[in-house]
């Protein structure tokens, strides 16, 4: 059985570290912290209660304290490789995390050059289409005013024989009036040069 004298100094030292451990215990819950997860603050104070435990356990060479601050020490132990592990997986999720990250920006950034690139041939292709379109346009114009320049030029060739033609018919009528009114004016002599032939003739005879 245990020694009563030693019940007394055991209580005060269980409840004095409960009351010097409340803080963590409340900040734990106030945070909403379970011991699925361990937790630095709650293992770094559960270790300063296991060591204050064994030393008081041999101060008062109390077995039963001796023996919790064992277990308590076993218990830190274990908080700490789990808490090493949880923080292993953490960071390496969190590297993974940021790898991820890395990767969808990077694939973002690809698709964007991609669709970038889209839009560029895109607009180069309409852009070409467009100048070609003008370059029709202006050599179409060029053509017409070249075609209205040489009919202009025919019609106004064609006028010019016209006018020729009709200047040639003019001189010609005018040389057949002229060599006809010769033509009369010749006859018209003739006659008299032959009524007076005929008139000298009778004359003589008469």
């Amino acid at each position: 059985m245990s020694n009563p004298l030693r019940t007394i100094p055991r209580r005060a030292v269980k409840g004095y570290l409960r009351a010097a451990r409340l803080p963590v215990d409340l900040a734990a819950k106030a945070l909403r912290r379970d011991d699925a997860r361990p937790w630095r603050p709650a293992v770094a104070a559960e270790a300063v209660q296991a060591k204050a435990t064994g030393l008081a356990g041999s101060l008062l060479r109390d077995p039963e304290l001796q023996e919790t601050a064992r277990v308590q020490t076993a218990r830190v132990d274990q908080l700490r490789k789990a808490l090493t592990s949880a923080e292993a997986a953490e960071a390496k999720e969190a590297v993974a995390d940021r790898e991820r990250v890395e990767r969808e920006k990077a694939a973002d950034a690809k698709q964007q050059a991609a669709a970038e690139r889209r839009r560029s041939a895109k607009e180069r292709i309409a852009e070409d289409e467009a100048n070609a379109k003008a370059d029709a346009r202006k050599r179409a114009t060029r053509q017409k005013r070249t075609a209205a320049k040489v009919e202009q030029r025919r019609k106004e060739e064609v006028a010019e024989q016209a006018r020729e033609a009709k200047a040639e018919s003019l001189e010609a009528k005018r040389d057949a009036l002229l060599e006809k009114k010769q033509a009369t004016q010749a006859k018209a002599a003739a006659r008299e040069l032959d009524g007076a032939a005929q008139r000298a003739r009778k004359r003589r005879t008469g």
